[in-house]
């Protein structure tokens, strides 16, 4: 769904699967596929410094938790990247976010709020998610913490389960990667990981 201009740039909406996109297409936005720093900033609150996907001339923030609510009841979006800065003045975007997504028969933003994560006794701040956006029948265990969600899926019928990280400011495309990893503040295990949008797993 094409959206507002902000002289030579527009906004607009896209799905891919569960997944929300505000796209944000100029000339100055690189034309090779690669990840970009940009600055978001909505109705003059705190600045966001997000990495976002980028391939001709268009990036994609990834619309999901606290930012899609701020995105879908704004008046003012202000997009900076590299010093070049663009403000859009939005309105009725909670409505053209919930036309996409029905439109691609995912949920719209209140029907994503009933399903939040539920509080699992005696497994402290730990929750569960009972419905996971395109794999129906699956569940997983969240953490949000101070720096990095943590995520746990089953991973087979052998028992195993999936770690997976992630934080909104994060952004790649499909790839492995080398990472390390410490539990209780013992040595770092150095892994291979997978990578996808704002998912390390």
């Amino acid at each position: 769904m094409t959206g507002p201009t902000a002289d030579d740039a527009r906004l607009n909406l896209a799905t891919e699967g569960p997944l929300l996109w505000l796209l944000v297409s100029a000339p100055e936005l690189p034309q090779d596929r690669g990840t970009i720093q940009l600055d978001v900033q909505v109705d003059g609150g705190p600045v966001h410094h997000m990495s976002v996907l980028a391939t001709s001339n268009t990036a994609g923030l990834s619309l999901g938790g606290a930012m899609a609510h701020d995105i879908a009841a704004a008046s003012r979006i202000t997009v900076t990247f590299q010093g070049r800065t663009w403000k859009f003045v939005v309105h009725n975007i909670r409505a053209a976010i919930d036309a996409v997504a029905s439109c691609a028969g995912e949920p719209t933003l209140a029907e994503r709020d009933v399903a939040v994560p539920k509080p699992i006794a005696g497994a402290g701040q730990w929750k569960l998610q009972d419905h996971l956006p395109g794999a129906p029948g699956s569940c997983s265990a969240r953490l949000v913490g101070r720096e990095v969600d943590t995520m746990l899926l089953p991973g087979g019928q052998d028992g195993s389960f999936v770690l997976i990280a992630g934080r909104p400011d994060w952004a790649a495309w499909s790839g492995e990667g080398d990472i390390e990893l410490a539990v209780d503040g013992g040595a770092a295990t150095r892994l291979k990981a997978n990578a996808l949008q704002n998912l390390l797993w």
